[in-house]
Order: C-alpha cells, then sequence, then structure tokens
C-alpha cells in the first residue's frame, strides 16, 4: 500500500490533517528498521519539548527538532505502513510542529524588536508558556547586559501568567540590582503599581514640578564635609529617562541660543543678546555647533534656564512656577557648585553608589555615552552667595537670566543693577611668555613666541610696559585686558645648524586684568 505525504511544514499555524499525504517513493524512506526510526522520531520529539534546551538561537530549536522527529516518523511508516501507530504519531506531531512554528515566529518577534503582543493574544493555556519564554529572553539580555530590556520582559511574563512566581522573583531581583534598592522595597514597589519607584506615582504636573527643583538642586543639602540628597538613583532614573531626555529631544532648537552663548563665551567674546543674534546670523554660532550636549540641562545655567521654561508648561501654575524658578536660578550666578554622582563608574561596570566634590567618579550622563549598563545621572549641589558679593561678570550672567520677566525676578534684577558697580569687576594675573625677534637682516618687530601657564596676582604687582603690551595685543579680548608686564630674562640668540641666525628670544611675565 502506498502512502504520500506531502509536509507543509512551517506556513501556516494550523493545517487540516487532509492536506498531510506520505510519499514513500524516496529509496531512503525504507532504509533501516521501523522500531529504529520511530525510537529515533521520539526523542526527537521529547528534545522539541524540552524546556531546558539551551542553543544560540534555542527558541527556534522545538521547531527543527519537531521537524526531524516527522522525518523519522514517516520513514517509520514506509518501512512498516501495515502499523498505523506510525501514521498516527506523524499525522499529530505534524499538526504540532505547526503550532510551535507559529509560537516560534511569534517568540523570535519579541526577541529580536521586543515586540511583545498582549495576553489577549494568547489562550489561557499558551500564557504560561509564553511567559516562560519571555523569562528565557530576560536571561539572555541580562547575561548579554542589556538590564532594562530584561526588567521589560519580565514585567511582561507577569502580565501574561500572573500566577507564576519565578517571573516576580526575577523582577524583583534585578529591580534591586539595577535601581540600588533593596528586594523588600522592589517588591513593594511592584505591588503597589510603581514600576519606577515613587517618582511613578505622582501627576504629571507634580512630576515635572519635581524635576525642575532637582535640577535646581533643591534636594541637596550640603554640610562642611558632606552631601546628601532626598533623591535615589531610582527617582532621578525616571526624571532622566521620563522627563529630562524626552523634553530636551522635542524642544531642542530652543536651547540654540543658550548653547550660542556658552559658545561666545567660551570663545572668550561678548556674549549679550545682540552678540549671540549676530553669531547665529555670520555662522559663528552653526547649527552643528550650537546642539548643546545633553548634560548640559544640569552643566550649563543659560540650558537649565530654558528647560525650566519648558518644563513648566507642564505644571499646575506655569507662569508662577518660572518666575520662582528664574529668581532661584539667578541668584545661583558665581555660586559653588558641587558635583554629585549617583553612578561609580570605575570599576565597570558602575554600581549604584554615590560620590561628591573631588572624589566624584560619574558614569557617563545618559546611557548614550559609552557602554552604561544603566543611564548615568549627576547634578550640581549649589552653595549660594548673597548678590552683594557678586562679582560685575556674575551679575551680567543673573541679569540675563532675569531678562523679560516681572515681579520677583524684576525686582532681583533692579538690586543687581545697583550692585553692578560697586562690585568687583576684574581679577590681576600674570602669564608666562616667551617674547622673539625674528632675524630678517636685522632684529625684526617684538612678538610672542610661546605662552605658558598662568597664575592670579595682587594687582599691587603690575607694572606697564609698552613694548610687552604691544607685542601680546593679540591676547586682548572681551574677557582680558594686557596691563604690561616684566622681563624676567636677558635677549638670546639662537642659531641653526649652521650657525645662521634664526630669532632672539626673552622670558616675561605678561600682566592680565580679566573680568569676573
Amino acid at each position: 500500500m502506498k502512502y504520500i505525504l506531502l509536509v507543509i511544514f512551517f506556513s501556516v499555524p494550523s493545517l487540516s490533517m487532509a492536506q498531510f499525504k506520505i510519499d514513500c517513493s524516496d529509496p531512503d524512506m525504507k532504509v533501516g528498521k521501523a522500531s529504529s526510526s520511530y525510537s529515533w522520531g521520539q526523542n526527537y520529539y521529547d528534545l522539541s519539548k524540552d524546556p531546558e534546551r539551551t542553543w544560540k538561537e534555542y527558541d527556534k530549536f522545538p521547531v527543527y527538532a519537531c521537524q526531524r522527529a516527522v522525518k523519522f516518523y514517516v520513514r517509520a511508516t514506509c518501512i512498516e505502513p501495515s502499523n498505523a501507530l506510525y501514521k498516527k504519531t506523524a499525522q499529530t506531531v505534524v499538526a504540532q510542529c505547526n503550532v510551535w512554528d507559529a509560537r516560534q515566529k511569534l517568540y523570535q518577534k519579541a526577541f529580536d524588536k521586543s515586540e511583545i503582543p498582549p495576553p489577549q493574544a494568547f489562550s489561557m493555556t499558551q500564557r504560561r508558556s509564553y511567559a516562560e519564554a519571555l523569562l528565557r529572553f530576560g536571561d539572555l539580555d541580562i547575561s548579554g547586559g542589556n538590564r532594562q530590556r530584561a526588567m521589560k520582559y519580565f514585567r511582561a511574563a507577569i502580565n501574561m501568567a500572573p500566577d507564576l512566581p519565578a517571573a516576580k522573583t526575577k523582577l524583583d531581583s534585578i529591580n534591586a540590582d539595577y535601581y540600588g534598592i533593596t528586594t523588600e522595597e522592589s517588591k513593594s514597589y511592584r505591588e503597589k503599581g510603581m514600576p519606577g519607584g515613587p517618582m511613578s506615582a505622582l501627576s504629571k504636573q507634580e512630576l515635572y514640578k519635581k524635576a525642575i527643583t532637582e535640577l535646581l538642586g533643591g534636594h541637596f543639602s550640603v554640610s562642611s564635609d558632606s552631601i546628601s540628597t532626598s533623591m535615589k538613583y531610582i527617582d532621578v532614573n525616571y526624571l532622566l529617562l521620563k522627563v529630562y531626555k524626552p523634553e530636551y529631544e522635542n524642544n531642542i532648537i530652543k536651547f540654540r541660543e543658550a548653547a550660542c552663548a556658552d559658545r561666545l563665551e567660551k570663545l572668550r567674546k561678548n556674549f549679550d543678546t545682540d552678540s549671540v543674534k549676530k553669531a547665529l546670523s555670520d555662522g559663528t554660532c552653526s547649527e552643528n555647533n550650537t546642539k548643546p550636549p545633553f548634560r548640559a540641562i544640569v552643566e550649563s545655567d543659560r540650558a537649565k534656564g530654558v528647560m525650566i521654561k519648558v518644563l513648566a508648561q507642564k505644571t499646575a501654575t506655569p507662569d508662577e512656577t518660572v518666575a520662582t524658578s528664574i529668581v532661584s536660578l539667578a541668584l545661583s550666578s558665581g555660586a559653588q557648585k558641587i558635583k554629585y554622582c549617583w553612578l561609580y563608574e570605575n570599576p565597570y561596570p558602575e554600581t549604584v553608589k554615590a560620590t561628591w566634590g573631588k572624589n566624584a567618579h560619574c558614569s557617563a550622563f545618559d546611557k548614550d555615552s559609552f557602554n552604561n549598563m544603566r543611564p548615568g545621572f549627576f547634578n550640581y549641589a549649589v552653595v549660594r552667595k548673597t548678590p552683594e558679593k557678586m562679582t560685575q561678570l556674575e551679575i551680567i550672567r543673573a541679569r540675563e537670566l532675569l531678562k523679560g520677566y516681572g515681579g520677583a525676578a524684576a525686582s532681583l534684577d533692579k538690586k543687581l543693577a545697583k550692585l553692578y558697580k560697586k562690585a568687583k569687576g576684574f581679577k590681576c594675573m600674570a602669564l608666562e611668555v616667551t617674547l622673539q625677534k625674528p632675524w630678517v637682516g636685522y632684529w625684526g618687530a617684538t612678538a610672542y613666541y610661546s605662552i605658558g601657564g598662568s597664575y592670579d596676582v595682587p594687582c599691587s604687582q603690575l607694572r606697564a610696559n609698552g613694548e610687552i603690551k604691544k607685542a601680546m595685543k593679540g591676547a586682548n579680548n572681551f574677557f582680558d585686558t594686557v596691563y604690561g608686564g616684566k622681563y624676567t630674562g636677558s635677549w638670546k640668540t639662537i642659531f641653526n645648524v649652521f650657525g645662521k641666525k634664526l630669532r632672539q628670544v626673552r622670558p616675561c611675565l605678561t600682566y592680565i586684568k580679566r573680568k569676573i
């Protein structure tokens, strides 16, 4: 008797038995003993059901093993066609292969693209199996360093099969290690429906107000020898990923003027409003160099001011929040800023460990920089000074932030305007310089040859010197004005290897007045 098997193995999730026919025309299908082929089929079928198999692409293995099992069952049927058990088993396993093939494709999509279907996509009996697969995906991600995606899989597994204890245990454990909290805290947050910790329980308006307070350093407490904060890593991590980063990316064009002002100041140029507009129009501040790095929201008062204005629009009282926050930010001008880190970078991988000040060893800000296992975050504790102690340049920066606001901001602006003339305007510095006179048939004009280090000096030490002042005129800029200097050695003639004169050099100190 001749049977035909046309096996459409892995195309459609379920196929009727009428579509399967046995074909024994291939001579290889009649080689060996039927019982031996049936035994091999059983072995492969058992392997396809083994949840402990760990292959590189283990989620594809059940389908492969099932396919091999069907091949041996068909061979047993061809060798001994009178045995109805062999044929029935082949048909049953083919049907199961199609189910596993559909499941494997679904699993692969979830693993490759993190696309996890909702529980409603599965029957009640399928959900537990899929949840167990999600746990295996999570375990693979933990070993590969992608803990955030592992947590996503574990949460999805709990959602898929709430009665699966392993999912809850794994999630509590990885959350505790990831956020630097206890397992009990992690379990408590999960049971209360707060996957991101206490911040995830706040309303959007409260959350954004909390984010503004953190930018202003409002959660820090500074003593003579230590810094403490009410914010844990789990809190700042939530603010970073749910507030700061999306708002920064959605409003990045608003940071352009602030970034341009920072750039002009770095180039030692005037950074007032008119200078910024001119720089934006003439290309000094191009689109490429006015995209501030994400960390600027904590490092630059200007960028911080822009972020505060953006965040305030989503609080309950936007205008009041902006006005209050800008006054606090302006008073930070010239303040002592102490860096505080939640993640300790070295040795890798980083750990949840607070460091600050000179001992701060921060992991990179956000996860896109370097290869952080966790998104890094740091901020600055601010020790403010009174407006009366601000310098002229600090007052200029503060008034720049206050411009255009009324109320308390306008009152502070008027106060700072009065204090400006009395404030200290500059400091005195000495710059180590070597001057030269090139030999061009005669000794040419004096110019600077090389510049060394600089240090502060009492202004009473400054001495005028026309020759040094003229030679160093290129050092003048918005911040620095060359006052004079003094020679610290004699002229020395430099020759080349043939004895030809090249230049004369002479060391000196150049005195500079720098705006502060």
